[in-house]
C-alpha cells in the first residue's frame, strides 16, 4: 500500500480485471458494501455505497462513505474504486482512492490496511464465482446504470 499524501490515499491496486468483466465487479463490490452497513460487524461499515461512471471518461466507479474499524477511533473516509483501460487491450486496472474524513492520519493508514487486504479478497473471491453468477451481477450493474441488457448489448461488449 502506498503512503498517503496528506489526507488523501491514492494507489493501483495489484489485480486487472477484463473490461467486460469489470461490470460485474463493481455490482458484486456494492454488494459487499452493502452488506456491511452495521457499524458492529467486521472491519468496516459502509453508507452512501453508489455505482456511477465518471463524468469526464465513463469509467466504472463504486463509492461509498466507510467507517473503518476499530470503530471507537471515528475514522472515516469517502472511498471510491475506478476501473480504468490499461496498456492491454481489453484489460482494465483498479485505481482506489480514499480521502480521509476523521480519525487521526495514523490510525486512517493503519485501518486502511486492514481494509485494503479485505478488499484484495474481495476480488480473489470474485475470480471463483460461477460464470451465471458474474453475468447477473453484469447485469445488475447495466441496469442500475440503464444501459443495455440484451443479447444485442452482450454480443457487443465480449471481449476479443
Amino acid at each position: 500500500m502506498t503512503s498517503p499524501k496528506g489526507d488523501l490515499l491514492e494507489m493501483k491496486f495489484p489485480f486487472t480485471v477484463s473490461s467486460y468483466d469489470i461490470t460485474g465487479v463493481v455490482s458484486f463490490l456494492a454488494e459487499h458494501f452493502r452488506s456491511h452497513d452495521d457499524a458492529g460487524l467486521g472491519n468496516f461499515a459502509a453508507s452512501n455505497v453508489r455505482i456511477s461512471r465518471s463524468e469526464t471518461d465513463g469509467h466504472l466507479q463504486v463509492s461509498a462513505l466507510l467507517s473503518l474499524a476499530p470503530f471507537d477511533l471515528g475514522i472515516t473516509q469517502q472511498f471510491m474504486l475506478t476501473a480504468i483501460p490499461s496498456e492491454i487491450k481489453g484489460v482494465d486496472e483498479v485505481f482506489i482512492r480514499a480521502e480521509r474524513e476523521s480519525g487521526t492520519p495514523a490510525d486512517w493508514h493503519r485501518a486502511n490496511r486492514v481494509f485494503i487486504h479485505e478488499l484484495r479478497k474481495q476480488f480473489l473471491l470474485w475470480r471463483t464465482l460461477a460464470t451465471e453468477n458474474i453475468e447477473q451481477y453484469r447485469m445488475q450493474t447495466l441496469q442500475y446504470l440503464g444501459e443495455k441488457t440484451g443479447p444485442a448489448a452482450a454480443a457487443t461488449e465480449v471481449p476479443s
